[in-house]
């Protein structure tokens, strides 16, 4: 293992001004400061192993401590208004920003509030509902036609575990919200069942706050964790963490033969994705079908490249650890907006017991990427080519022949252990329609960056970015 090398910096961004800390930030920046940055940054002869820190990022990420809901009376602890049974107002409505935020996504707001009081789960197809189960309280949403913000009950305790029986395919204007819980969402490897389906037609989606994983052994090739395909619209999946998902932890896609849909819009931001290979497809299918796969061609690039978008992704302030590939994978008519994410990719074991490819995020079929002010670090690059951004034009590309071109545009990136990030017709990719936030990520030291994206991300994550640990120092090592 080669010791870590100081970034390449593209640019320096300023950050804006970040929104004031509560109580439980002030104490998980006590525990990052402690636990990791200190000795991260603390003088030695040599630069610290990469791979080393990585691994007491993970172990401290994934025993971290849910924080307590603060004293409040009834759902108010939560972050909720509720009047007459019905939620008003809430906090994390004020964290969606990027396309979901500009769309006005809402969820359940104004919706009734319903409380999980049972892990129980059933199949619809087979069974009798479950009264106070979430599948019943979605189906319920669906039959009434009416929103809904549905939350968890604390009693159910720590470690709480939702065996689901089937697919759980959310209506439109919904919230799933797991503050104030310990609730992990699983699905079984040898079924078909999808953890989460935000299928065509749905609407004003919010998922918050809860995990994701699939159990089993594997005796079919599993869908994904979440999956979000058709014609959609403003969805917002926020505070999440996935691991060992099936075969990605988010799809959001357009199916092939289908028509492409109206514009849609989609914030994925603060989730802690780990230990998986393929995490996250976000594009259209649209190429022609050969032998069953989608292959694009040079006609194809030239006829949709000033063609609009159908998809529109924000993907801000996650944290990705030990995963393989696609951060996301972006094809097709769509344009993704890819920033304050923390990416350490390394390769992972795939259905066939093989390593898989190893890369960051990788941009074809005319589709358009803003890339900026992440962090990419391959944990071992000494076993695979380094690729951060790339496309099909880059040097060292990976062989994908059934991909063509698509377009990059990257700014204030930092890039570790020789990764490389490269443009690809630049001029192509506009600017987001929205105004937003820039972390000064490519202005700190590794396990800065690091400790800043990590507080913020996953179930455990801070509602707002922690100025301590995402401001440069005068103090600190360069």
């Amino acid at each position: 293992m080669r010791p870590i090398e100081p970034p390449k910096r593209e640019a320096s961004v300023a950050s804006r001004a970040v929104q004031k800390l509560c109580v439980t930030a002030v104490l998980l920046v006590h525990v990052w400061i402690t636990a990791v940055v200190a000795p991260a940054l603390a003088k030695e002869p040599r630069e610290p192993n990469s791979a080393a820190i990585i691994e007491a990022a993970l172990a401290a990420q994934v025993g971290r401590l849910l924080p307590a809901c603060p004293d409040g009376v009834g759902w108010s602890r939560a972050g909720l208004s509720v009047r007459d049974g019905r939620v008003t107002a809430a906090d994390l409505i004020g964290e969606i920003g990027g396309y979901a935020g500009a769309a006005g996504t809402t969820g359940g707001l104004g919706g009734r509030l319903l409380v999980v009081t049972t892990n129980a789960d059933y199949d619809p197809a087979r069974e009798r509902p479950i009264p106070g189960s979430l599948r019943f309280h979605v189906d319920s949403a669906r039959r009434n036609n009416e929103a809904a913000w549905i939350v968890f009950d604390p009693a159910l305790g720590s470690n709480t575990r939702i065996e689901l029986k089937a697919t759980l395919r959310p209506p439109s204007n919904i919230t799933i919200d797991g503050s104030c819980a310990d609730v992990t969402l699983e699905a079984p490897l040898d079924s078909r069942t999808i953890n989460l389906y935000i299928y065509s037609g749905v609407q004003n989606v919010i998922v918050a706050r809860l995990a994701f994983r699939k159990v089993g052994s594997v005796a079919v090739q599993p869908p994904s964790a979440i999956h979000v395909n058709g014609n959609f619209d403003r969805i917002a999946i926020l505070h999440n963490d996935l691991s060992n998902c099936g075969d990605g932890c988010i799809d959001i896609t357009v199916s092939p033969n289908k028509p492409m849909p109206l514009p849609a819009r989609i914030t994925v931001a603060y989730n802690f994705f780990r230990n998986h290979n393929k995490v996250m497809l976000f594009g259209t299918f649209s190429c022609p079908q050969v032998d069953g796969l989608n292959r694009c061609g040079h006609d194809y690039t030239t006829a949709n490249q000033h063609e609009p978008a159908v998809l529109y992704l924000t993907l801000d302030g996650n944290l990705f650890l030990q995963t393989g590939q696609r951060h996301p994978r972006v094809f097709g008519r769509v344009l993704a907006h890819i920033t304050n994410n923390f990416v350490a990719f390394q390769s992972q074991l795939q259905g066939s017991a093989q390593p898989g490819s190893s890369y960051g995020v990788f941009v074809s079929n005319a589709a358009r990427a803003l890339v900026e002010n992440n962090v990419f670090l391959p944990i071992d690059a000494s076993q695979h080519r380094s690729l951060g951004v790339w496309t099909v034009k880059s040097p060292n590309a990976l062989d994908v022949s059934t991909d063509t071109e698509g377009f990059v545009r990257l700014r204030g990136n930092a890039l570790y252990n020789g990764a490389e990030a490269t443009e690809d017709r630049p001029a192509e990719v506009p600017e987001p329609d929205y105004s937003y936030g820039l972390q000064s990520l490519s202005d700190l030291p590794l396990a800065a960056s690091l400790a800043c994206v990590a507080d913020r991300a996953g179930r455990a994550g801070a509602n707002a970015w922690n100025k301590v640990l995402c401001t440069v120092q005068s103090n600190r090592s360069p």
